[in-house]
């Protein structure tokens, strides 16, 4: 593989899927439903956080967040590459029971993680540098 990947390549490499508890497709899998597209997949993964380990090592790739694939980039021999196609933007939502919009301490979590959101966007993550991969030497 190249610095790029083409849609054949893609579809045809082992995946590492997230599968959640509830049976959800999570966006990769549902976009690529809609084109009709198919990709094989070799381990099933129970969060997003586990992905990228599942992948080191191994001729396997993973469709991960970008700032997911840039944090473990650091710590992890990755190798980052954009898909062959250009996935929908993914909007992150909060919701809560409207008998519980007035709770203090709810409020207070909700601003929180509004303003961590808010600053995530006004401070995107420094590019990664990935890890060269170590081979061990042979006798």
């Amino acid at each position: 593989m190249g610095d790029s990947l083409t849609q054949q390549q893609y579809l045809e490499l082992g995946h590492v899927f997230n599968q959640f508890r509830i049976r959800v497709p999570v966006i990769d899998e549902w976009f690529l439903t809609k084109l009709g597209l198919t990709r094989r997949g070799e381990v099933f993964a129970n969060s997003f956080n586990s992905m990228p380990h599942l992948v080191v090592g191994t001729r396997r790739i993973a469709t991960v967040h970008r700032r997911l694939a840039e944090l473990y980039a650091r710590y992890l021999p990755l190798r980052l590459l954009e898909p062959p196609f250009e996935l929908p933007s993914l909007t992150e939502a909060m919701q809560w029971h409207k008998d519980f919009g007035d709770d203090p301490g709810r409020a207070w979590l909700r601003g929180i993680m509004s303003s961590v959101a808010a600053d995530m966007v006004k401070n995107p993550a420094p590019a990664a540098t990935p890890k060269p991969i170590k081979r061990p030497k042979r006798a």
